[in-house]
């Protein structure tokens, strides 16, 4: 996807997603390559390394996500969501 979707898809704003990215980027987890049919938009995606820890990383993410969210009850989170 481009740059300007994973941004929507994450609800953050694009220069928060482009500094994220290049973090990312400088780790080799994530590479940009020109949008094939936008002289302007490049997608992103992950490399091998990135990959390889996309299982742990959502694992994670996951965890922390119900770590925090269990203190709410369900009408909270609803909401929060």
């Amino acid at each position: 996807m481009t740059q300007s979707e994973l941004a929507a898809r994450c609800q953050t704003a694009n220069y928060t997603t482009t500094r994220v990215l290049d973090t990312l980027e400088k780790l080799a987890l994530v590479e940009r390559r020109k949008h094939p049919t936008s002289r302007r938009a490049y997608q992103i995606f992950l490399t091998e390394q990135g990959r390889a820890l996309e299982a742990e990383a959502t694992a994670l993410a996951k965890a922390c996500n119900h770590e925090f969210l269990s203190a709410l009850s369900e009408a909270e989170r609803d909401l929060l969501k």
